[in-house]
């Protein structure tokens, strides 16, 4: 079947020049058999030839032709793509970006393999807890993690909640990781030590690292939730840290308690939705559409209403 195709591939670039020695075989044998004696048998016996040598000349022009234009096209390519490779944005926008502009793209977008496809925020500012000027917040993060390359990947799932440093950092119970669900396995509290150890902290951090090896196209989902002590006068920053499709943050608080602000961290600067608070428990609800990229996300922060605002 193959060799038939080839074949076909022949005939159909090559019919000029085989039809122009077909006739011109046929004309010699013809001459060499019958020569002609009238000017009428020699004008039908040199017709075919003439065809012939008038075909062939056609097919060397035309391949001349095509070498000629495919040397051009080639020459152009290369040309092309010595520009693209010196400033793909110059030649797709007609901007020309410095190459450390596009460097960051390429080694914090364009090689990242793993993408969030959703993020969704629950956030609650509990009641202050005394006279003290420190309330519990309890946070649950959901999303999910996708190989978008064509190769297994091995990635960290990282995550960290806010940690008070300093003297006056109080010491309240039922702080830190409550639970965590990863690819609807719930991990269990004992080795919650074991993901914290392998993550260092940083300063007003404490961070968690769980590793997971990722076949091409696979979507892990990813649940937790922690409990962070805040001051009544503070706020909290959320970064992604990966392209992330969309975002939504849930925000519950008492609106006769606490003023509360909430701000995108995206070059768009708006969010696609803010409503609220309203409901039973007093939920504001933003969200961001478009892409994320990784360090966007948005700035939340509150403080305690005067008595005599009330």
């Amino acid at each position: 079947m193959k060799i038939d195709r080839a074949w076909i591939r022949v005939l159909s670039n090559n019919w000029t020049a085989i039809f122009g020695f077909f006739f011109i075989v046929i004309a010699l044998i013809w001459i060499v058999s019958h020569p002609p004696k009238s000017w009428l048998e020699k004008l039908l016996s040199g017709l075919p030839m003439e065809i012939g040598f008038a075909l062939v000349i056609a097919w060397v022009v035309a391949s001349i032709v095509e070498v000629k234009a495919r040397e051009e096209y080639d020459q152009y390519t290369q040309r092309q793509a010595q520009v693209m490779s010196q400033n793909v944005f110059r030649y797709l926008y007609n901007v020309n970006f410095p190459r450390s502009a596009f460097q960051v793209l390429e080694d914090f977008v364009f090689r990242e393999p793993i993408i969030k496809t959703y993020q969704k925020l629950d956030y609650e500012l509990l009641a202050p807890i005394d006279q003290s000027g420190w309330i519990k917040m309890r946070c649950e993060f959901d999303y999910a993690l996708k190989n978008v390359s064509d190769r297994t990947i091995k990635h960290d799932i990282k995550f960290y909640y806010s940690e008070v440093s300093g003297f006056d950092a109080p010491k309240y119970d039922g702080c830190g990781l409550q639970s965590l669900v990863i690819d609807d396995q719930t991990i269990p509290h004992e080795d919650f030590s074991k993901y914290d150890h392998a993550a260092p902290d940083a300063v007003g951090q404490h961070k968690f690292r769980v590793p997971r090896d990722f076949a091409p196209g696979k979507e892990v989902r990813v649940r937790a939730t922690y409990v962070q002590v805040k001051r009544v006068t503070d706020n909290d920053l959320f970064q992604s840290s990966s392209i992330c499709e969309n975002l939504e943050l849930k925000m519950r608080y008492d609106p006769m308690v606490y003023k509360l602000f909430i701000e995108p961290v995206h070059p768009a600067n708006k969010f696609d939705a803010d409503f609220g608070p309203n409901g039973a428990d007093c939920c504001r609800t933003v969200r961001i559409d478009q892409t994320l990229l990784p360090k966007n996300g948005l700035f939340i922060w509150w403080n305690p209403i005067d008595a005599q605002e009330t």
